[in-house]
């Protein structure tokens, strides 16, 4: 665990954490006294402490974001890690939330303005609520003074600068998907808060009129956060894929999933009176599987499992107490609740849009189960769950889906409790907004299940030398440029029938990691995908990636083999058995700056390896070879994919973002007029 100290640096988050803590005491015994009264003088206090507490959060995180524009303050562990004078000003913007501290901070900042919108709604606040975000921001608070993004770099030299943002997260994207997805985790906070103060009073009767314009936004912003990340991944990192089925990857959508069934939920709860206690439910189980992904992402349960989990933040046990403590509160809370209310509502016609949503509800909470059940196995096998078990599992759930969507998307609600089936659209544009994001749906299941079906073919390229096809194109390697010290960029060129691409592929070599950049060329019938996979090189190809001892090693290209008989680490030589098939083993040396040649090959020297640290060279030290010869020339390795109608997932999500928005303008527009909750059962 790291060291706790305060410096003028992070007082700000100490003080934040103070205030948080008071307002959070005064905000308890003022739900104790049911002082309820927005404007009773006891609340006034808690809600100006609150208010204090938040601009201090904001300070902070004014304060980081000067210190990494400023190019100087490289002694800062955090600033060192993740900024550097060469990067662009929009990658040291990005580098604020790139890490686990400069995110965390940045959540908290969310989460504070988002607290201070709930004291001001008066239709909304009551102490209970407050005290119960209050909380949540202590929780932020205290891993913050842990995580401490002013730390010291307890290695800093004068001389030494910031080692820049990793080049995987250099991309336009990174300055908008994070920002969105923790707006959407911290939005979707504030149902659980506003139904705490319905459990304490005992009366589910409105606190859906306040939660739904919060449940919407919040989950507006998580699908747009998702949305983001899967075309980055898709058009960045180029493996082909837009969703690797990765444990934090699942973090993030299981809320999702249980969000979508909430405002659904809510919906039903708010025109028809039914799902009282199931919002009740939802709006707490999402509030825990925000409070688990974060468990999950920022202590290291699976730092060695997920390639986009954080470090070790040094708070395991804090963040564990805080999951179980809000666990033991939303489950006792409604237990205590349960004898004192009884919602009304009338009798589910089996043949209704009740009906569809109560089963769209369903598949969602099951759909949220099988990826929850996936991304919690690894923390007891140490193993991450193969994609085939999602996908598999996943494949009917999906069907039910799409088809509840379809058939609920054209039909009203029921007037009577006794009234048929009846098929209608919106009248206004801005209630259409659910439509518009239900078709989005649709188009971006088809989208997946034809994308499903893509292909991919590797093709090993021979620089200048002949072509080879997938995909209906001849591919050919023309040459290779060096475009940085880091940057080698491979020029293909593809044919078909008598129409050429010219493909710039981009290789990227750091300490941080391989970026292989893709090009994507899109149809109206599919993508075709195309992204580097590695680059063999002439004579840096050697014979055994870690060296050998003594085993036998095949050489490339060949079917011969040579044994490791003797090294002389002075004059830096070692002696070979040769031995080539149908041949009498020979013995030959290969010594620094005098290469044999057996055959058609050349074995050149390269650098002795050793498996032991701090040994001397000996039994456990090997050699590696370089190889030059017939079929060994430098060449480009890449992949070939069709994404067919794939054009259809993005057009799908972007038709969901738009139905989104459009339907949190109407619910938040609605929660500003005098009459709301009030409005005809056709909408």
């Amino acid at each position: 665990m790291q060291s706790i100290t305060i410096s003028l640096d992070n007082l700000s988050i100490y003080i934040a954490l103070f205030c948080a803590v008071v307002s959070l005491v005064i905000y308890v015994i003022s739900a104790a006294a049911k002082r309820d009264d927005h404007d009773h003088v006891i609340n006034k206090i808690a809600g100006y402490v609150y208010f204090a507490s938040t601009i201090f959060v904001g300070f902070a995180s004014v304060h980081l974001m000067q210190q990494i524009l400023s190019l100087s303050h490289y002694d800062v562990a955090y600033i060192y890690d993740y900024s550097g004078p060469k990067d662009e000003l929009l990658y040291r913007i990005s580098s604020f939330w790139a890490g686990q501290e400069g995110s965390l901070l940045l959540w908290t900042l969310f989460s504070g303005i988002i607290g201070l919108m709930l004291i001001r709604k008066r239709a909304v606040f009551a102490p209970a609520t407050m005290a119960f975000w209050c909380s949540i921001q202590t929780f932020f608070l205290v891993l913050l003074v842990v995580a401490d993004p002013f730390r010291k770099f307890a290695e800093y030299l004068p001389e030494m600068v910031g080692q820049g943002l990793n080049p995987l997260l250099k991309n336009p994207w990174m300055a908008i998907h994070p920002p969105i997805v923790f707006l959407g985790y911290a939005a979707l906070l504030a149902p659980a808060a506003i139904v705490v103060q319905a459990l304490i009073k005992g009366d589910l009767r409105e606190w859906s009129n306040k939660a739904l314009p919060w449940a919407v936004f919040g989950w507006v912003s998580l699908s747009a956060g998702l949305i983001l990340g899967m075309v980055w991944s898709y058009e960045v990192l180029g493996w082909g894929g837009y969703w690797g089925w990765d444990p934090v990857e699942n973090a993030s959508l299981v809320p999702w999933l249980t969000g979508t069934a909430l405002v659904h939920g809510l919906v039903m709860q708010r025109y028809k009176g039914r799902m009282a206690w199931s919002n009740v439910i939802l709006a707490l189980v999402t509030f825990l599987l925000v409070i688990y992904a974060t468990f999950l992402t920022r202590s290291g349960a699976l730092s060695k499992i997920s390639v986009h989990s954080f470090s070790d933040l040094g708070a395991y046990a804090y963040l564990l107490g805080f999951l179980i403590f809000y666990a033991i509160i939303c489950n006792d809370l409604p237990l205590l609740a349960w004898k004192s209310i009884k919602p009304d509502a009338k009798p589910l016609q089996p043949v209704s849009k009740d009906f569809i949503v109560v089963v769209g509800v369903i598949v969602m909470i099951l759909f949220a189960g099988v990826a929850l059940i996936g991304t919690s196995l690894p923390l007891l096998t140490k193993v991450g769950v193969k994609p085939e078990f999602y996908n598999n599992m996943c494949k009917p759930i999906g069907f039910v889906a799409a088809l509840a969507i379809l058939i609920s998307s054209f039909i009203s609600w029921s007037r009577t409790g006794n009234s048929p089936v009846s098929f209608s659209f919106s009248k206004s544009s801005w209630k259409s907004g659910s439509h518009v994001a239900h078709i989005g749906v649709l188009m971006m299941m088809l989208g997946i299940a034809f994308s499903s079906l893509s292909k991919t073919e590797k093709l090993q390229l021979p620089m200048g030398g002949s072509s080879s096809s997938a995909m209906g194109y001849d591919f050919t390697y023309v040459s290779r440029e060096k475009t940085s010290d880091t940057t080698d960029t491979l020029i293909v060129w593809a044919k078909h029938n008598d129409h050429q691409i010219k493909i710039p592929l981009e290789i990227v070599n750091t300490n941080r990691g391989m970026l292989r950049k893709p090009r994507i060329f899109s149809f109206f019938t599919g993508d075709l995908y195309v992204s580097p996979a590695d680059i063999k090189i002439t004579p840096s190809a050697s014979l055994t990636k870690d060296g050998w001892m003594s085993l036998p090693a095949q050489i490339p290209a060949t079917e011969a083999y040579v044994t490791l008989l003797g090294m002389n680490v002075e004059k830096r030589e070692v002696t070979l058995q040769y031995q080539a098939p149908g041949q009498d083993a020979r013995e030959i040396t290969v010594a620094e700056g005098h290469p044999a040649t057996v055959g058609d090959y050349t074995l050149i020297f390269d650098e002795f390896v050793q498996t032991g640290e701090g040994q001397e060279m000996g039994a456990n030290a090997g050699v590696n070879l370089a190889v030059e010869g017939p079929g060994l020339a430098e060449r480009a390795i890449i992949e070939v994919s069709w994404k067919p109608f794939i054009s259809l997932l993005w057009i799908g999500t972007a038709l969901i973002i738009l139905g989104g928005l459009m339907a949190t303008w109407r619910r938040f527009r609605e929660y500003r007029t005098k009459n709301y909750g009030i409005l005809p059962d056709n909408n």
